[in-house]
């Protein structure tokens, strides 16, 4: 009973239903109602007509002529109850029996109330009656022959459009809920690691956007899926190298194949900073991306918070043999930001335009704002990142120069975490460069006001 194709069944055939018995009953209705009031239009006709009767003869003489004449013209009922003329005179005695069953002489008191009186000069000269009897006439005589057939026909038809119309309802509700019934199927089926089950987009436009909502989901997760497995071989890999460095050296240690100095000790150390800033690093993308990083927000001159950070890094690129540029608005932008947040922000990408800049390169650091938003820009004039690469650069251990060693390169989760903090601060950030050498890459942050 919960399903829906069978819901819909019942609704049809409750619908069906209903209209079968309209289509049956309401002609005859109709026409029952209509015949009634023809009958009743009949006998007040008779009534006037046996009026001027009995004023033209002064009596009853031959009356019985003139009601076996209109008894071919009294409206008739349906199915076997057939309407006969009686009629009596003011003392009640019947002078007129069309019915041919009535055993006695005279009417009685209710035949009389029910009567029609037949009034002449406001006189009461007779009654008016007329009476239902059960009589089946010879086929081919009855009045209301052909009307019983139509109204019969009337049902049958009804009971066939209506059983033909419950077996169409039944197969187009299921044709209905056969998509539902096949996508339900395709969601049993689909577990992981199999997450290329697709359902099939069929049916009406509601199933469609369902199976179509279905496969974007599972798409999603595939990706995700993508995205947990390299998550985990890339941590497994970073990892790896400095714990298998440090147990290389110290398994030489112990093997007395180096000696325990300072300079050994420096080097397990140098590991272990490895090790340690990259779960940090990990630590702080998973709270960042979960939103569970914590911002401290308030209003930030955005001027002096970026002068200051250019001039912590202006001895860094001098020594390098770069020039750092840096464009800032003259009036103050204020702006609710966590500084500190926001600083490791504009650090990152800083340190990484460092990275990929040669000797003599330039870096750019400019601040603008529009009505909504405030916009920040690092621009280098480096190799660039190709178009490929820019689609990947803020996944996770990601980084577009393979050859770079971890200990000068970075594991690859700096742009990720820059990313993370930016969207907490309901930004955006994007990248943009042509992949040319000396044309460099822009990177443009996007917070709004």
């Amino acid at each position: 009973m919960n399903r829906l194709w069978v819901r819909l069944s019942l609704f049809f055939s409750l619908f069906i239903l209903i209209g079968v018995i309209m289509f049956a009953l309401l002609p005859r209705i109709i026409l029952e109602t209509n015949a009634l009031g023809f009958q009743a239009q009949i006998r007040d006709r008779i009534a006037e007509n046996l009026s001027e009767l009995y004023q033209e003869k002064g009596s009853w003489k031959d009356v019985g002529d003139v009601l076996r004449s209109y008894e071919m013209i009294t409206p008739r009922g349906f199915g076997t109850d057939f309407s006969a003329i009686l009629f009596a005179d003011a003392d009640g005695r019947i002078l007129y029996d069309g019915t041919g069953q009535h055993n006695q002489t005279s009417l009685n008191t209710d035949e009389q109330v029910a009567a029609v009186p037949v009034k002449v000069n406001e006189i009461v000269r007779g009654y008016l009656l007329q009476e239902k009897i059960n009589f089946t006439p010879p086929f081919g005589s009855d009045p209301n022959f052909l009307l019983r057939n139509l109204l019969n026909a009337f049902v049958l038809f009804a009971l066939t459009i209506g059983g033909l119309g419950l077996v169409a309802g039944i197969l187009i509700s299921r044709q209905l809920t056969s998509p539902l019934s096949d996508l339900a199927q395709t969601v049993r089926t689909f577990r992981t690691p199999n997450l290329n089950k697709h359902a099939a987009v069929k049916g009406t436009v509601e199933v469609r956007e369902v199976a179509t909502a279905f496969n974007e989901m599972v798409e999603a997760l595939a990706e995700a899926e993508r995205l947990r497995r390299n998550l985990v071989g890339d941590v497994a890999h970073e990892l790896r190298t400095p714990l298998t460095v440090l147990q290389a050296n110290i398994q030489a240690i112990l093997d007395d194949l180096y000696p325990l100095n300072k300079t050994e000790i420096e080097n397990l150390q140098t590991q272990t900073d490895l090790l340690q800033r990259l779960v940090n690093d990990l630590h702080q993308l998973a709270q960042a991306e979960a939103h569970q990083l914590q911002l401290h927000m308030m209003l930030v001159n955005m001027n002096e918070l970026i002068q200051s950070l250019v001039d912590h890094f202006d001895a860094i690129v001098k020594m390098k043999g770069m020039t750092l540029k840096t464009y800032l608005p003259l009036e103050p932008t204020k702006v609710s930001v966590d500084p500190d947040r926001f600083a490791q922000i504009l650090q990152n990408l800083i340190q990484n335009a460092i990275n990929h800049t040669p000797e003599d390169g330039t870096i750019t650091v400019a601040l603008s704002t529009t009505v909504t938003n405030v916009v920040m820009s690092v621009s280098d004039t480096g190799a660039g990142i190709s178009e490929e690469d820019q689609k990947r650069i803020f996944e996770r251990f990601y980084r577009t120069d393979e050859t770079r060693s971890r200990q000068t390169g970075g594991a690859g989760l700096g742009l990720p975490i820059v990313k993370a903090i930016v969207e907490m601060h309901k930004g955006t950030i994007s990248v943009k460069s042509a992949g040319m050498v000396n044309q460099g890459t822009t990177f443009t942050v996007i917070i709004p006001k």
